[in-house]
């Protein structure tokens, strides 16, 4: 079973990965995989080492077009969990906001399902999958 500490060390995985990537924090954001990790999405599998560089060269164009991005993580629930190990399916949703606009709007919504491993660096994601509710 996960203790308190290992839960909110997992919360705050999920948290770094939206201010890392919203807010172009690239240490932060390369801070939360294992060595290993990999993301699976719409487009098969990459190396979350590979990700880190992809995800920074989209989210700068973005910004390059005055688009600010937040991606909001919610409802995380825990599906196996070890003092090791953990998997677990949280919703998410991004909106975009260009500049001038007045609100942001939702541009996808969908679910996160990870693992988590406990590494000599504390909790890390070892494993994302992406699966948006309607794929573009």
């Amino acid at each position: 079973m996960l203790t308190p500490d290992d839960r909110g060390a997992i919360a705050d995985l999920l948290a770094a990965y939206s201010f890392g990537y919203d807010m172009m924090e690239w240490d932060l954001y390369s801070s939360i995989w294992t060595e290993d990790a990999v993301v699976v999405g719409t487009g098969g599998e990459t190396l979350a080492a590979v990700m880190v560089g992809l995800a920074r060269a989209w989210r700068e164009d973005l910004a390059g077009k005055g688009i600010q991005t937040r991606h909001s993580q919610t409802n995380t629930l825990f599906e196996e969990m070890t003092s090791e190990f953990a998997s677990a399916r949280t919703l998410m949703f991004v909106a975009h906001q260009h500049a001038g606009e007045a609100a942001p709007r939702l541009v996808h919504s969908g679910v996160y399902h990870d693992q988590f491993r406990k590494t000599a660096g504390g909790w890390k994601i070892a494993r994302r999958e992406v699966v948006i509710d309607h794929p573009w």
